[in-house]
Order: C-alpha cells, then sequence, then structure tokens
C-alpha cells in the first residue's frame, strides 16, 4: 500500500516539476552625471525610458528620457518650476511624455502637468504645453497610447489628506 502511495506521489510531483525556461537578465547600475539618486519610472514598448534625477547642487530634481538607442535627453527648464519629473511615456510612433513640475517635492503640493513629444527623427523633444486640469496638486501617474492622462490628487497639505483619482482626455 505504502508502495502505491509512493509511487502516485512521485508521478503527481514529476507532472508539477515540467521544466520551464527561466529567462536570465542581467542588471546594470545606471547613473546621471556620477549621481546615485536617479529615479526610472516608465519604459515603453521601444525601450524609452523616463524619469528624474536629483541635482545636489541646487537641490532640483530634472526629468528626463533615454532612447532605446542610450542617447540620454534632459528636460528644457520651465520657467516658474524647480523641479520637473517625466512620470510616463506612451507607445506612439511619436512618444508622448507625461511631466509635472513642481517648486517643492511634497507630494500634495502645487504642481502644473504638462505634455511633449518625443521625436526620433532629430532625437528632440517638442515645446512642453500645460495641461490644464482644476485640482492645483495634480500627481500624474500614466499617460495611454491615446495620449489619456490619469493621476490622482489631495485636498490639502499632508500625508493623511484624502487622495482622488483624475482623468484627462487630451483631443
Amino acid at each position: 500500500m505504502n508502495y502505491i502511495r509512493h509511487s502516485i506521489l512521485l508521478s503527481l510531483l514529476s507532472l508539477c516539476c515540467i521544466h520551464y525556461s527561466i529567462a536570465q537578465y542581467s542588471l546594470e547600475e545606471f547613473r546621471v552625471h556620477s549621481n546615485t539618486d536617479v529615479r526610472l519610472l516608465d519604459i515603453n514598448d521601444q525601450g524609452m525610458i523616463c524619469g528624474y534625477y536629483y541635482q545636489p547642487t541646487n537641490s532640483y530634481e530634472k526629468g528626463f528620457i533615454v532612447t532605446p538607442g542610450g542617447k540620454f535627453i534632459t528636460l528644457p527648464a520651465i520657467a516658474g518650476f524647480n523641479h520637473t519629473r517625466v512620470v510616463s511615456i506612451n507607445d506612439n510612433d511619436t512618444p508622448a511624455l507625461l511631466i509635472k513640475a513642481s517648486n517643492s517635492v511634497g507630494l500634495s503640493e502645487p504642481a502644473t502637468v504638462y505634455k511633449s513629444y518625443y521625436f526620433p527623427v532629430g532625437d528632440s523633444i517638442s515645446a512642453l504645453v500645460a495641461v490644464n486640469l482644476s485640482p492645483n496638486n495634480p500627481n500624474p501617474t500614466k499617460i495611454n497610447n491615446k495620449n489619456y492622462m490619469a493621476g490622482w490628487y489631495a485636498q490639502g497639505p499632508g500625508v493623511a489628506q484624502p487622495r482622488y483619482f483624475w482623468m484627462y482626455f487630451d483631443s
């Protein structure tokens, strides 16, 4: 009886242990101007990466993208704002960038959302266009392939404030 029980158990275990190929990946350190405080926030299907890095010389955050070919492109300065973050990038032929600009790094601080485009021919970024949103402290999180944008905002300063979802349908 034990022999039959062990045989059944071994058979079940062998069925469960079907060989799967496991992909192997390598991780590489990503630095910007020898700065290790770099935040990679999104990657699209073309292999473009976006995010921001912290500039210790003036305590500002600076948004950037990295092209599939490895070219590093920093956002142009936005008048009136010290901090910029490229928070999302979509998969269109001319990828759209979703950008947050603010004067402080808090999550519920006044901010403005911008949109821009990356032009693969010429490796350049279009002029930044402000997105008119009603909350004065939007935190954008994603832009999809129809250029619809989504994010959240808080009703006031502080971590304990309720958070609300927002969507913007670009025409």
